[in-house]
């Protein structure tokens, strides 16, 4: 799935989802299901609003400018505690008027009810609570084919690549902060995943290598000079216009 869909491009696929291509019955999360509920209502309020407005001043919270950019350095994140997080502090935040609409069951506005800049911004945010939610969702029946594709995951790679003299780091290994040897442990561990080991077998490998009197050759040799072909893509055109409001 592309991690710019819009709220209502996340919408259609749930829409359109085949629950009984599942052999167990996906397990309901009610504070998922509550960002779902929010998020349509927030979708169809919008609509409702743009229904009384010409083209040229229909709202719209999925334009280039509101894309979000998901770089190597900061992956998205997903579960359930973190999305409850997400919605507490919304909820907390949401200005009344919004609040009124979308969680306690008034009628929909005609117009903002807010200026429409203002408007615009929160129900951004509650369309992005929204998308995560229906992110996860649709990840959950998938998620031993994306932890089986952890191999591919190349960031311990792309760091150690970057950080300034990381083998000279590794030999004084033993002289680093905590928070740097935590820091190299986990991209060594991601390095060696990408051998098709699981995490236990990579810890347990690498703590057998720490051990060892020849530990930083066999690090060299397994984690410097890893065994990978990365492909730079150059993205020309990186935004493509979404399929919503």
């Amino acid at each position: 799935m592309d991690l710019n869909l819009s709220g209502q491009e996340y919408r259609n696929l749930l829409n359109n989802w085949n629950l009984s291509q599942f052999k167990e019955p996906l397990k309901s999360n009610d504070v998922i299901e509550t960002c779902l509920k929010l998020g349509e209502r927030n979708l169809d309020w919008l609509k409702h609003i743009n229904s009384f407005l010409s083209s040229e001043k229909k709202i719209s919270i999925s334009k280039k400018e509101t894309q979000q950019g998901f770089p190597v350095e900061t992956p998205r994140v997903y579960s359930p505690t973190i999305i409850e997080a997400q919605h507490k502090d919304l909820l907390a935040e949401l200005p009344q008027v919004m609040l009124d609409v979308l969680v306690n069951g008034k009628s929909f506005t005609d117009t903002p009810p807010l200026e429409v800049s203002v408007y615009a911004d929160w129900a951004l945010r509650v369309d992005r609570l929204y998308q995560i939610a229906a992110r996860w969702t649709l990840m959950v029946p998938h998620l031993n084919y994306y932890k089986a594709r952890k191999a591919g995951d190349i960031r311990g790679y792309y760091f150690s690549q970057r950080e300034a003299d990381f083998e000279s780091k590794l030999q004084d290994f033993s002289h680093l902060t905590k928070e740097e040897q935590t820091k190299y442990s986990s991209w060594l561990l991601m390095i060696c995943a990408n051998n098709g080991r699981s995490k236990r077998q990579c810890s347990n490998e690498l703590t057998r290598v720490f051990q060892s009197p020849r530990w930083i050759a066999i690090i060299e040799n397994i984690c410097l000079n890893p065994k990978l072909s990365l492909t730079v893509f150059s993205l020309q055109n990186p935004w493509r216009k979404s399929n919503g409001p």
